[in-house]
């Protein structure tokens, strides 16, 4: 019995036409070609987000 590839693609990026979403088309063909499901997601998060916190270092400062 084969598995069956299943695969999430984020793209954070606040430019829909961007370069980040032409690389999705690109991919998302090759997917198709080799019967792999494959769902999109789109969203970025703004820059003072807890995430973005997160990253730079300053996850559990009391400094803002």
């Amino acid at each position: 019995m084969e598995k069956q590839l299943k695969v999430l693609m984020l793209n954070g990026s606040p430019r829909e036409p961007g370069n980040i979403a032409l690389a999705f088309q690109e991919m998302e063909q090759v997917f198709a070609e080799n019967n792999v499901s494959f769902e999109k997601r789109r969203g970025f998060l703004p820059a003072g987000s807890i995430y973005n916190r997160w990253y730079s270092g300053k996850r559990f400062s009391n400094t803002q």
